[in-house]
């Protein structure tokens, strides 16, 4: 047998090695990536480029919707609708569906009420009920309310014939059974802003769509509006200085806030907007760090109190949306409300949830070390109207952005917070449970520390060395 020569081996054995570590280095790369860390993607890194290339979207589902396979079924179909239970039409038992509701909820639900559904088989209607119909009728799914009003916790000893949903619609901190793990495990489906819900909701729907108003303000009203806002300022400021605010004097506000929660929160929100303000204007309108006249200007706007609040906004070349809990796809409907408004959103959130917003529409805090350099990039980009202009205007005309948007966000197929619109789909939740399609299964728990970050993530000062 032939000898293979030193040389040789050395060159065999480096190959080997070469071949281990590009193993390696796939497994490590895509293994970082766990099932639900799967739809995270950071806007902002190295990966921009490929971000809507096939492999892109096969770890990121960057185009994608995040639900289950169900999620065109989740909001409400044509002709489902309330009506009195005495037009519920006489039928066999199986076409009604007794949901009990347990503890309390934000909206009343009405026992006398019932629910036009599609079902799975969409060949004819089923009809939810709260009460009982006729003698000796069971319950056939418990649904629950994951609040700080009054939870009602469930037996533990049940019978496992009857599935349970729990709606956790609150932020995590203000909920009872989410993170209680005996709680949460006999619980079957979720109702929740979150991605993996059986049930996704969110504050914007199909009825009243950022999605459909983003583009309602033109861009050149946007830009007029906030070079208006400018040159008002500059009249008071040379002509009639009492005419505003102290903290005003000094400079033109760049930033609004709206916020009235300043204590039950989980984030450093309060204590990140005080040490901007030393750098930059801020109006705030809210309850917290007070320095605006809120009433007075607010009856001067229109009587839609949405309204009012984008009269406001879109005249603010940027808005401080910071969100009260640091947590995993929890994203409040402050972030949609300067987008249509035509605002930039300086957004304060965990960082899975930018990738709920369009492309390149944003300042993320995250990006930032401290507010000094926040502020910074705030004052370079008020100083530079096309920097500032790219991140105000280009995505609303990128179709891609656009796509990608409402894709995330499961755009038109998620429904909002009120119960109605989501009734239906625990009923088709429940049928496929009973069909069989879908195995009978317990909800998955996580503790709260690997669903929230904590409320210092993100950085006020820089360190001292």
């Amino acid at each position: 047998m032939k000898r293979i020569k030193p040389f040789s081996r050395k060159l065999l054995i480096i190959y080997f090695y070469i071949i281990l570590i590009i193993i390696g280095f796939n497994i490590l790369k895509y293994s970082l990536f766990d099932d639900d860390d799967a739809n995270v993607f950071f806007y902002g890194s190295e990966d921009e480029v490929d971000i809507y290339s096939p492999e892109h979207q096969k770890y990121h589902h960057n185009i994608y919707n995040l639900d289950n396979d169900f999620q065109d079924q989740n909001n409400i179909l044509a002709g489902e609708d309330d009506l009195p239970l005495e037009q519920v039409p006489d039928g066999v038992p199986s076409d009604l569906v007794y949901l009990k509701f347990l503890g309390s909820f934000d909206r009343p639900t009405d026992d006398n009420i019932a629910r036009r559904c599609r079902g799975i088989d969409d060949k004819r209607w089923y009809y939810l009920i709260k009460k009982p119909m006729y003698p000796n009728q069971t319950v056939d799914m418990e649904i629950y309310n994951d609040s700080g009003i009054q939870f009602q916790y469930p037996d533990r000893e049940y019978n496992q014939s009857i599935p349970r949903m729990i709606i956790a619609l609150e932020p995590p901190h203000l909920r009872h059974c989410s993170f209680n793990q005996t709680c949460y495990k006999i619980f079957n489906f979720k109702v929740s802003y979150e991605a993996q819900s059986d049930i996704r909701t969110g504050f914007d729907t199909h009825k009243t769509s950022a999605f459909k108003t983003y583009n309602f303000i033109p861009a050149r009203d946007m830009v007029e509006i906030k070079n208006q806002f400018k040159k008002d300022y500059q009249i008071m400021k040379t002509t009639n200085l009492s005419a505003l605010q102290p903290h005003q004097i000094p400079s033109l506000p760049l930033a609004n806030w709206f916020c009235s929660n300043c204590q039950d929160v989980r984030s450093n929100r309060l204590e990140y907007v005080q040490e901007l303000m030393k750098y930059i204007v801020i109006d705030s309108y809210g309850h917290c760090l007070n320095n605006m006249p809120t009433q007075e200007i607010l009856k001067r706007l229109s009587n839609d109190p949405f309204a009012k609040k984008k009269e406001v906004i879109t005249k603010y070349k940027f808005t401080i949306v910071f969100e009260n809990s640091i947590c995993k796809d929890y994203v409040s409907e402050k972030v949609l409300d300067a987008l249509t408004a035509g605002s930039v959103p300086i957004f304060m959130g965990h960082p899975s949830t930018i990738k709920y917003l369009p492309y390149n529409s944003y300042i993320y805090v995250g990006d930032f070390n401290s507010t000094q350099e926040l502020a910074n990039h705030l004052i370079y980009l008020d100083q530079n109207d096309d920097e500032y202009n790219k991140i105000l205007l280009n995505w609303r005309t990128n179709e891609t952005a656009i796509e990608q948007w409402k894709g995330v966000n499961n755009y038109p197929y998620k429904p909002g917070f009120i119960i109605r619109e989501f009734e239906c789909a625990m009923l088709r939740h429940y049928q496929l449970l009973k069909s069989g399609v879908t195995p009978f299964k317990n909800l998955k728990y996580k503790p709260i520390n690997e669903v929230c970050l904590p409320s210092n993530y993100f950085k006020i000062k820089l360190n001292k060395i």
